[in-house]
């Protein structure tokens, strides 16, 4: 048998390159900044920060905010005593 005869795609292995910019931004900034480093889609969340998403991921990549500085620091609801 020819190792091609077996070949089964969904068992191949694609890496889905993401990229979280580390300060809160804009969605505007982010589909901006997405667009220059070659991205084929980005996600904004409603904390402010952006994801910018490779060509080969599935969902829009991670669909969670994952950004270091972002909310920014002291920006919480949290009740004051």
């Amino acid at each position: 048998m020819d190792d091609y005869d077996s070949y089964d795609p969904s068992e191949s292995q694609v890496n889905c390159t993401v990229l979280y910019l580390d300060q809160c931004t804009s969605w505007n900034k982010c589909r901006q900044t997405c667009l220059k480093t070659g991205a084929t889609s980005y996600r904004w969340f409603h904390d402010g920060c952006c994801e910018c998403v490779g060509e080969h991921c599935i969902n829009y990549g991670i669909n969670e905010s994952r950004c270091r500085m972002c909310p920014e620091p002291g920006s919480d609801d949290e009740d004051e005593d």
